[in-house]
């Protein structure tokens, strides 16, 4: 357990760069809603992210900090989460160069208060007693290696010829100019059909939810959800993911640092984190097959980031190339799968259909 968080503190390390930067022609938080006090001059897409962010690290709804209407000063909880975002944002400052290292989760752990007490050893006993026994860490600095040679680790670029290869080599991949992904999209006991449409670096995805049409998609140049208003970034990161004609199309070997092995349900895979705008993500490649298994990587907000994951396997083959027909995503409060029955490359696709539909009329 000590050699994850080494790792994961090394990628934070390793990707860390500066959060929360508007373009000057994106709004800001207090441009676009009302009573902004701390996050004057972040970007406004971002802050329904970062209330997201305090509430899942906390544990708690809207309503705990928040009155109606909204942008009231009526609850205490409101004027002690601006304290603490304050002081978050202070010893970040002071002691980690401005980067996001400390947040509201470093403390509270999905609990309206923080403990602060160490655990009487009793209870401590208990608990271990009744966990499964831990398995000793393996791989690279590992207590079964306190003597043995560190695993010999490709590079960054080998990992991903090898995986360019498994997928049908780069011929094949770049004969492909468009995708139609026929799926169900499966969110607990709820299934609905979903389709993506891919092609010239723009995305469609329609789908069904509780028997209203749903689109969302990215037209070159934004992300939209539902409307022509920009995409909420936690929004954008997913759609993100789902843009390449493959997982991971465009992944570049430079910026890329290979962190070792990791064991991956009952796989071994290599894990190399990438730099992003919003700080590092992480790509598992099988260490046998160099199809790739795993991508985390998240949305940015004022305080850290909102985690996504996505798994892809059954790898099958489509007119020449493998492509995964199973994904399983994961955000900080959810998951979901898509299940693919039916992949059609090089169809013709009407470029007016990744135009977002017009913004609502404004209300009298």
């Amino acid at each position: 357990m000590r050699n994850t968080y080494l790792v994961a503190a090394a990628i934070l390390a390793f990707g860390a760069v500066a959060m929360g930067q508007t373009n000057p022609a994106e709004k800001t938080a207090e441009q676009e809603f009302k009573n902004i006090q701390v996050f004057q001059g972040k970007p406004a897409n971002e802050l329904i992210p970062t209330m997201n962010f305090m509430a899942s690290s906390l544990g708690v709804e809207c309503a705990f900090c928040h009155a109606a209407p909204f942008s009231a000063d009526i609850k205490p909880q409101k004027a002690t989460a601006r304290k603490m975002i304050q002081m978050v944002y202070a010893i970040n400052k002071d002691n980690f160069g401005g980067r996001n290292q400390i947040n509201c989760f470093t403390c509270h752990q999905g609990h309206s208060r923080p403990t602060s007490a160490l655990n009487i050893a009793a209870d401590a006993v208990a608990a271990s007693a009744s966990a499964p026994a831990a398995q000793a860490p393996s791989g690279r600095g590992g207590a079964a290696g306190a003597g043995a040679a560190k695993p010999e680790l490709p590079t960054a670029q080998q990992i991903l010829d090898k995986y360019q290869a498994a997928l049908g080599g780069a011929a094949a991949l770049n004969g492909i100019k468009s995708e139609t992904v026929t799926a169900t999209r499966v969110a607990g006991d709820n299934s609905s059909p979903e389709t993506v449409i891919r092609a010239d670096g723009k995305l469609l995805i329609t789908g069904d939810r509780g028997g209203s049409k749903v689109k969302s998609g990215y037209d070159g140049t934004m992300y939209w959800n539902g409307t022509a208003s920009e995409a909420r970034s936690d929004s954008a990161a997913q759609l993100a993911l789902d843009l390449p004609l493959y997982p991971g199309a465009g992944l570049k070997a430079e910026g890329a640092r290979v962190f070792g092995e990791a064991p991956l349900d009952g796989k071994t895979a290599y894990l190399v984190a990438v730099r992003s705008p919003d700080g590092a993500a992480r790509y598992y490649f099988d260490k046998d097959s160099g199809l790739l298994l795993r991508i985390i990587t998240g949305a940015p907000t004022y305080l850290g980031t909102l985690p996504l994951q996505v798994d892809y396997s059954d790898y099958r083959a489509v007119e020449g190339v493998k492509l995964p027909f199973a994904s399983a995503w994961s955000d900080h409060t959810r998951t979901w799968e898509r299940k693919v029955s039916d992949i059609k490359l090089n169809a013709p696709v009407d470029a007016a259909v990744f135009v977002p539909p017009p913004a609502p009329a404004p209300k009298p």
